[in-house]
Protein backbone atom coordinates (compact mmCIF):
# COMPACT_ATOMS: atom_id res chain seq x y z
CA UNK A 1 0.00 0.00 0.00
CA UNK A 2 2.80 2.58 0.43
CA UNK A 3 4.54 1.69 -2.50
CA UNK A 4 1.30 2.68 -4.42
CA UNK A 5 1.18 5.35 -2.53
CA UNK A 6 4.53 6.80 -3.61
CA UNK A 7 3.62 5.49 -7.43
CA UNK A 8 0.16 7.20 -7.85
CA UNK A 9 1.28 10.87 -5.83
CA UNK A 10 4.58 10.64 -8.63
CA UNK A 11 2.63 12.76 -11.10
CA UNK A 12 0.56 15.24 -8.45
CA UNK A 13 4.55 15.81 -7.80
CA UNK A 14 5.37 16.49 -10.97
CA UNK A 15 2.23 19.02 -11.88
CA UNK A 16 3.03 20.68 -8.95
CA UNK A 17 6.88 21.32 -10.18
CA UNK A 18 5.41 22.74 -13.16
CA UNK A 19 4.08 25.62 -11.31
CA UNK A 20 7.01 25.66 -8.12
CA UNK A 21 9.88 24.70 -10.87
CA UNK A 22 12.62 26.84 -8.72
CA UNK A 23 11.36 25.60 -5.60
CA UNK A 24 11.33 21.98 -6.44
CA UNK A 25 14.48 21.87 -8.34
CA UNK A 26 16.19 22.69 -4.94
CA UNK A 27 13.74 21.44 -2.30
CA UNK A 28 12.43 18.23 -3.38
CA UNK A 29 8.36 18.00 -4.60
CA UNK A 30 8.09 16.11 -1.40
CA UNK A 31 9.38 18.82 0.88
CA UNK A 32 7.72 21.10 -1.26
CA UNK A 33 3.90 19.69 -0.62
CA UNK A 34 3.99 19.87 2.96
CA UNK A 35 5.28 23.44 2.82
CA UNK A 36 2.39 24.76 0.68
CA UNK A 37 -0.12 22.33 2.42
CA UNK A 38 0.58 25.41 5.14
CA UNK A 39 0.14 28.99 5.11
CA UNK A 40 2.73 29.27 1.77
CA UNK A 41 0.16 27.67 -0.29
CA UNK A 42 -2.55 30.87 0.53
CA UNK A 43 0.06 32.70 0.44
CA UNK A 44 1.02 32.08 -3.03
CA UNK A 45 -2.75 31.95 -4.03
CA UNK A 46 -2.63 35.62 -3.49
CA UNK A 47 -0.01 36.35 -5.50
CA UNK A 48 -1.37 34.47 -8.37
CA UNK A 49 -4.53 36.46 -8.05
CA UNK A 50 -2.89 39.74 -8.03
CA UNK A 51 -0.65 38.40 -11.06
CA UNK A 52 -4.11 37.72 -13.00
CA UNK A 53 -5.50 41.05 -11.96
CA UNK A 54 -2.79 42.78 -13.36
CA UNK A 55 -2.15 40.74 -16.31
CA UNK A 56 -6.19 41.78 -17.15
CA UNK A 57 -5.19 45.43 -16.59
CA UNK A 58 -2.41 45.23 -18.93
CA UNK A 59 0.18 46.02 -16.30
CA UNK A 60 1.22 42.46 -15.74
CA UNK A 61 4.85 42.96 -17.36
CA UNK A 62 5.61 46.54 -15.90
CA UNK A 63 6.44 44.73 -12.55
CA UNK A 64 10.39 44.86 -12.37
CA UNK A 65 11.77 41.68 -10.75
CA UNK A 66 14.68 43.84 -9.62
CA UNK A 67 12.43 46.03 -7.23
CA UNK A 68 11.35 42.94 -5.61
CA UNK A 69 12.85 43.80 -2.07
CA UNK A 70 14.40 40.11 0.34
CA UNK A 71 12.14 41.75 2.95
CA UNK A 72 8.99 43.68 2.71
CA UNK A 73 9.35 47.24 4.58
CA UNK A 74 6.42 48.95 5.73
CA UNK A 75 5.93 52.12 3.56
CA UNK A 76 7.14 50.59 0.67
CA UNK A 77 4.74 50.78 -2.06
CA UNK A 78 6.69 49.90 -4.81
CA UNK A 79 5.30 47.06 -6.97
CA UNK A 80 7.50 44.62 -6.04
CA UNK A 81 7.65 45.21 -2.50
CA UNK A 82 3.76 45.17 -2.42
CA UNK A 83 4.30 41.18 -3.89
CA UNK A 84 6.69 40.26 -1.06
CA UNK A 85 4.28 41.77 1.15
CA UNK A 86 2.19 38.53 0.10
CA UNK A 87 4.52 36.31 1.05
CA UNK A 88 4.40 34.66 4.70
CA UNK A 89 6.36 37.26 6.94
CA UNK A 90 7.05 39.62 3.81
CA UNK A 91 10.20 37.53 2.79
CA UNK A 92 10.47 37.00 -0.61
CA UNK A 93 12.78 33.90 -0.60
CA UNK A 94 10.44 31.32 1.21
CA UNK A 95 13.14 27.91 1.78
CA UNK A 96 14.70 27.69 -1.72
CA UNK A 97 11.55 29.09 -2.95
CA UNK A 98 12.37 32.34 -5.18
CA UNK A 99 9.60 35.18 -5.69
CA UNK A 100 11.46 36.66 -8.14
CA UNK A 101 11.95 33.38 -10.57
CA UNK A 102 8.04 32.43 -9.70
CA UNK A 103 7.09 35.97 -10.84
CA UNK A 104 9.30 35.65 -13.96
CA UNK A 105 7.84 31.97 -14.67
CA UNK A 106 4.28 33.40 -14.87
CA UNK A 107 5.02 36.09 -16.85
CA UNK A 108 6.85 34.20 -19.10
CA UNK A 109 3.71 31.60 -19.32
CA UNK A 110 1.42 35.04 -20.00
CA UNK A 111 3.29 35.50 -22.70
CA UNK A 112 3.17 32.18 -24.25
CA UNK A 113 -0.61 32.43 -24.01
CA UNK A 114 -1.10 36.00 -25.46
CA UNK A 115 0.83 34.90 -28.69
CA UNK A 116 4.43 36.10 -27.23
CA UNK A 117 7.59 34.86 -27.00
CA UNK A 118 9.13 34.26 -23.41
CA UNK A 119 12.24 35.96 -22.21
CA UNK A 120 13.61 32.76 -21.67
CA UNK A 121 13.13 29.10 -20.50
CA UNK A 122 11.65 29.71 -17.03
CA UNK A 123 7.45 29.36 -18.36
CA UNK A 124 4.90 26.15 -17.08
CA UNK A 125 5.36 24.08 -20.16
CA UNK A 126 1.48 23.40 -21.30
CA UNK A 127 2.42 20.58 -23.28
CA UNK A 128 4.08 19.02 -20.56
CA UNK A 129 1.46 20.05 -18.22
CA UNK A 130 -1.35 18.12 -20.03
CA UNK A 131 0.67 14.93 -20.18
CA UNK A 132 0.91 14.82 -16.77
CA UNK A 133 -2.62 15.85 -15.80
CA UNK A 134 -3.69 12.52 -18.29
CA UNK A 135 -1.06 10.56 -15.85
CA UNK A 136 -2.83 11.98 -13.01
CA UNK A 137 -6.61 11.12 -14.05
CA UNK A 138 -5.14 7.49 -14.65
CA UNK A 139 -3.91 7.77 -10.99
CA UNK A 140 -6.76 8.90 -9.68
CA UNK A 141 -8.92 6.04 -11.46
CA UNK A 142 -5.93 3.50 -10.21
CA UNK A 143 -7.11 4.95 -6.78
CA UNK A 144 -10.58 4.19 -7.03
CA UNK A 145 -9.26 0.67 -7.82
CA UNK A 146 -8.30 0.09 -4.98
CA UNK A 147 -11.73 0.84 -3.15
CA UNK A 148 -10.93 4.22 -1.90
CA UNK A 149 -12.80 7.63 -2.79
CA UNK A 150 -10.31 9.86 -1.85
CA UNK A 151 -6.65 11.15 -1.75
CA UNK A 152 -6.86 12.05 2.26
CA UNK A 153 -8.38 8.24 3.05
CA UNK A 154 -5.77 6.35 1.10
CA UNK A 155 -2.91 8.13 2.76
CA UNK A 156 -4.60 7.25 6.10
CA UNK A 157 -4.57 3.54 5.44
CA UNK A 158 -0.59 3.59 3.72
CA UNK A 159 0.16 5.86 7.40
CA UNK A 160 -1.83 3.11 9.44
CA UNK A 161 0.39 0.41 7.88
CA UNK A 162 3.33 2.37 8.15
CA UNK A 163 3.53 2.17 11.80
CA UNK A 164 1.99 -1.16 11.63
CA UNK A 165 5.39 -2.27 9.42
CA UNK A 166 7.55 -0.25 12.20
CA UNK A 167 6.00 -1.47 14.97
CA UNK A 168 6.35 -4.75 13.96
CA UNK A 169 10.39 -4.08 13.20
CA UNK A 170 10.45 -2.46 16.93
CA UNK A 171 9.88 -6.30 18.29
CA UNK A 172 12.76 -7.60 17.38
CA UNK A 173 14.95 -4.90 17.95
CA UNK A 174 17.02 -6.34 21.01
CA UNK A 175 19.52 -3.45 21.91
CA UNK A 176 20.44 0.01 20.88
CA UNK A 177 23.87 1.40 20.07
CA UNK A 178 24.50 4.64 18.56
CA UNK A 179 27.69 5.61 16.97
CA UNK A 180 29.18 8.83 16.24
CA UNK A 181 31.25 9.68 13.34
CA UNK A 182 33.49 13.07 13.61
CA UNK A 183 34.41 14.36 10.14
CA UNK A 184 36.43 18.19 8.92
CA UNK A 185 36.13 19.52 5.39
CA UNK A 186 38.42 22.04 4.64
CA UNK A 187 39.06 23.87 1.20
CA UNK A 188 41.10 26.84 -0.20
CA UNK A 189 39.48 29.89 0.55
CA UNK A 190 40.61 33.33 -1.64
CA UNK A 191 41.82 36.18 0.29
CA UNK A 192 44.15 39.05 -0.31
CA UNK A 193 47.08 40.18 2.53
CA UNK A 194 47.97 43.66 2.28
CA UNK A 195 50.96 45.48 4.23
CA UNK A 196 51.41 48.72 5.56
CA UNK A 197 55.51 50.05 6.05
CA UNK A 198 55.66 53.50 7.56
CA UNK A 199 59.58 54.98 8.44
CA UNK A 200 60.05 57.58 11.05
CA UNK A 201 62.68 59.67 9.90
CA UNK A 202 61.75 62.46 12.16
CA UNK A 203 63.51 62.84 16.00
CA UNK A 204 60.17 62.46 17.61
CA UNK A 205 58.35 59.74 18.53
CA UNK A 206 55.14 58.87 16.31
CA UNK A 207 52.42 58.78 18.88
CA UNK A 208 48.67 57.64 18.06
CA UNK A 209 49.37 56.17 14.67
CA UNK A 210 45.58 54.38 13.02
CA UNK A 211 45.20 53.08 10.06
CA UNK A 212 42.05 53.19 8.65
CA UNK A 213 41.16 50.67 5.98
CA UNK A 214 38.65 50.92 3.36
CA UNK A 215 37.45 48.97 0.78
CA UNK A 216 35.27 50.19 -2.02
CA UNK A 217 33.22 48.53 -5.27
CA UNK A 218 33.75 50.68 -8.60
CA UNK A 219 30.63 52.55 -7.73
CA UNK A 220 32.57 53.60 -4.64
CA UNK A 221 29.80 52.28 -2.51
CA UNK A 222 32.06 50.85 0.42
CA UNK A 223 31.71 47.22 1.86
CA UNK A 224 31.04 46.35 4.86
CA UNK A 225 31.79 42.95 7.47
CA UNK A 226 29.09 41.59 5.12
CA UNK A 227 31.22 41.60 2.31
CA UNK A 228 34.83 41.18 3.65
CA UNK A 229 36.68 40.30 6.75
CA UNK A 230 39.20 42.56 7.43
CA UNK A 231 41.96 41.32 10.02
CA UNK A 232 45.08 43.14 11.58
CA UNK A 233 47.60 39.83 11.19
CA UNK A 234 50.61 41.38 12.86
CA UNK A 235 52.89 44.39 13.66
CA UNK A 236 56.60 45.08 13.44
CA UNK A 237 58.38 47.52 14.85
CA UNK A 238 55.19 49.42 16.18
CA UNK A 239 54.59 49.76 19.80
CA UNK A 240 50.89 48.59 20.72
CA UNK A 241 48.77 46.43 20.03
CA UNK A 242 47.87 44.65 17.15
CA UNK A 243 44.41 46.79 15.85
CA UNK A 244 46.28 50.07 17.17
CA UNK A 245 46.85 52.58 17.63
CA UNK A 246 50.50 52.27 17.36
CA UNK A 247 53.60 54.29 17.95
CA UNK A 248 56.52 54.08 15.99
CA UNK A 249 59.82 55.60 17.80
CA UNK A 250 61.82 57.97 16.11
CA UNK A 251 64.63 56.32 13.35
CA UNK A 252 62.39 52.91 13.56
CA UNK A 253 60.77 51.02 10.82
CA UNK A 254 57.27 49.78 10.91
CA UNK A 255 55.62 47.24 8.95
CA UNK A 256 51.77 46.20 9.13
CA UNK A 257 49.85 43.10 7.53
CA UNK A 258 46.31 43.22 7.02
CA UNK A 259 43.61 39.87 5.52
CA UNK A 260 41.24 40.90 3.81
CA UNK A 261 39.19 37.50 3.44
CA UNK A 262 35.85 38.44 0.65
CA UNK A 263 33.01 36.44 2.20
CA UNK A 264 30.39 34.70 -0.54
CA UNK A 265 28.85 37.86 -0.57
CA UNK A 266 31.78 40.07 -2.13
CA UNK A 267 31.15 38.33 -5.46
CA UNK A 268 27.84 36.61 -5.80
CA UNK A 269 27.73 35.70 -9.51
CA UNK A 270 30.44 36.96 -11.22
CA UNK A 271 33.87 38.35 -11.19
CA UNK A 272 33.99 41.60 -9.21
CA UNK A 273 36.59 44.76 -8.67
CA UNK A 274 37.07 46.54 -5.39
CA UNK A 275 39.16 49.16 -4.85
CA UNK A 276 41.96 48.70 -1.16
CA UNK A 277 42.92 51.78 0.38
CA UNK A 278 42.05 54.21 3.55
CA UNK A 279 43.50 56.82 5.47
CA UNK A 280 46.71 57.12 7.95
CA UNK A 281 47.12 59.68 11.19
CA UNK A 282 49.35 59.99 13.66
CA UNK A 283 50.63 62.65 16.06
CA UNK A 284 54.59 63.74 15.48
CA UNK A 285 54.06 65.68 18.65
CA UNK A 286 53.45 68.86 17.32
CA UNK A 287 50.79 68.27 14.88
CA UNK A 288 48.08 65.83 13.90
CA UNK A 289 48.56 64.61 10.28
CA UNK A 290 46.10 62.38 8.34
CA UNK A 291 47.00 61.27 4.71
CA UNK A 292 45.40 59.30 2.27
CA UNK A 293 46.46 56.00 1.51
CA UNK A 294 46.77 55.50 -2.73
CA UNK A 295 43.85 52.41 -3.02
CA UNK A 296 44.60 49.58 -5.64
CA UNK A 297 42.06 47.90 -7.11
CA UNK A 298 41.80 43.91 -6.86
CA UNK A 299 39.30 41.43 -8.58
CA UNK A 300 37.59 38.99 -6.14
CA UNK A 301 35.71 35.76 -7.40
CA UNK A 302 32.95 34.31 -6.66
CA UNK A 303 33.21 31.61 -3.84
CA UNK A 304 31.67 28.68 -3.74
CA UNK A 305 28.96 26.61 -1.45
CA UNK A 306 29.09 23.21 -0.57
CA UNK A 307 26.16 21.61 0.47
CA UNK A 308 26.65 17.97 1.92
CA UNK A 309 24.26 15.15 1.82
CA UNK A 310 24.82 12.07 3.54
CA UNK A 311 23.20 8.69 3.03
CA UNK A 312 22.86 5.79 4.91
CA UNK A 313 22.50 2.17 4.33
CA UNK A 314 18.74 1.38 6.42
CA UNK A 315 19.43 -2.38 6.69
CA UNK A 316 23.14 -3.41 7.96
CA UNK A 317 23.46 -6.86 8.21
CA UNK A 318 25.94 -8.68 11.21
CA UNK A 319 25.67 -11.23 13.71
CA UNK A 320 22.18 -12.28 15.07
CA UNK A 321 23.36 -12.35 19.09
CA UNK A 322 19.78 -14.58 19.84
CA UNK A 323 20.73 -17.56 17.44
CA UNK A 324 23.47 -19.62 18.62
CA UNK A 325 24.76 -19.62 14.64
CA UNK A 326 27.27 -17.05 13.34
CA UNK A 327 26.17 -15.13 10.82
CA UNK A 328 28.65 -12.88 8.84
CA UNK A 329 29.40 -9.57 9.00
CA UNK A 330 28.39 -7.82 5.88
CA UNK A 331 30.25 -3.96 5.34
CA UNK A 332 27.53 -1.02 4.77
CA UNK A 333 27.51 2.04 2.53
CA UNK A 334 27.69 4.83 4.50
CA UNK A 335 27.72 7.92 1.27
CA UNK A 336 28.76 11.52 1.25
CA UNK A 337 27.25 13.58 -1.74
CA UNK A 338 28.66 17.06 -1.92
CA UNK A 339 27.21 19.29 -4.35
CA UNK A 340 28.90 23.04 -5.49
CA UNK A 341 25.83 25.10 -5.25
CA UNK A 342 27.94 28.71 -5.75
CA UNK A 343 28.71 30.46 -8.59
CA UNK A 344 32.98 29.77 -7.77
CA UNK A 345 35.08 27.11 -7.89
CA UNK A 346 35.99 25.09 -4.23
CA UNK A 347 39.90 24.34 -4.55
CA UNK A 348 41.69 21.81 -2.59
CA UNK A 349 38.86 19.98 -1.30
CA UNK A 350 39.63 17.57 1.59
CA UNK A 351 37.41 15.55 3.97
CA UNK A 352 39.08 13.90 6.99
CA UNK A 353 37.33 11.12 9.15
CA UNK A 354 38.33 9.60 12.25
CA UNK A 355 37.39 5.79 13.31
CA UNK A 356 33.66 6.27 14.21
CA UNK A 357 33.26 5.87 18.06
CA UNK A 358 30.38 3.75 19.91
CA UNK A 359 29.20 7.02 22.08
CA UNK A 360 25.67 4.96 23.77
CA UNK A 361 25.70 0.97 23.96
CA UNK A 362 23.54 0.30 27.20
CA UNK A 363 23.34 -3.19 26.54
CA UNK A 364 27.60 -3.36 26.40
CA UNK A 365 27.79 -4.96 22.87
Amino acid sequence: LLQAVARLMNPYYDYVSQFYYYAVEKMGAEHLVDSVESSFYENIGLIDAELADRHAAGTLYDIDLNSIPDVYEEGNTSDGAQLAKLMPYGVSDWYDFKLRDYIERIQNTYRLLDGGTPLNDNYINQQTLAKIQEKLDSCNQAMVDLGYISWEELYIDANKARIEYLEGLSKNTCATVKLEIEQKLVLTRQAFRGTLTMENSTYNDLKDIELEVLVKNLLGVQATSHEFQINFESITGFKGTTEGPWQLNAGDKGVATILFIPTKYAAPDTLTTYSFGGTLSWNDGETYQTRDLFPVSLQVKPSPELDLTYFMQRDIYGDNPLTEEVEPIIPAEFTVLIHNKGKGDATNVRMMTKQPKIVENEKGL
